[in-house]
């Protein structure tokens, strides 16, 4: 009988001990676009990804800048993508609502890096939206004036 109590016990343990401390990392993550802004591209999408059945979503924006003059910019969108539209990208419409880390509290629809770093913005749990496209604009940006820029989704389900 003891044995069984130990046993018993031991597999309570197993079931038990897992669900107290799972860890809150995200369901899901993936790379969305990872593109050099020079002169030649000087914006760059992303293929629609689907977020309408996911909850808690982030984008994780890196930008690493190689200047000379360090006059350009690169900017992050994070576009809406509806089903209709086919990924056409003269009816894709930004996503107004992101709210950033980098301490904007207002909304917003894009991020712009002057040198290199990194930011976070989500969209709020309430917005509903089916697809997204992540769109990489450079502004005075050349062949020695470049961003090479990383745009992550991540999310919980």
């Amino acid at each position: 009988m003891g044995r069984l109590i130990i046993l018993f016990s031991i597999l309570i343990g197993l079931v038990i001990v897992p669900i107290a401390y799972a860890s809150p990392t995200p369901n899901g993550y993936t790379k969305l676009l990872e593109e050099t802004i020079d002169d030649d591209p000087t914006e760059a999408y992303s293929e629609a990804f689907y977020v309408g059945d996911k909850r808690k979503v982030a984008f994780i924006a890196r930008d690493v800048e190689t200047a000379d003059s360090d006059d350009s910019t690169v900017t992050v969108t994070i576009l809406i993508d509806v089903p209709e539209a086919n990924f056409i990208r003269s009816e894709l419409h930004a996503v107004d609502v992101l709210m950033a880390s980098g301490g904007t509290d207002a909304p917003v629809s894009s991020i712009a890096f002057t040198a290199s770093g990194s930011n976070v913005f989500y969209l709020p749990q309430d917005v509903t939206i089916p697809y997204i496209v992540a769109k990489v604009t450079g502004t005075t940006t050349d062949a020695s004036d470049y961003h090479d820029i990383d745009v992550w989704v991540a999310w919980q389900q």
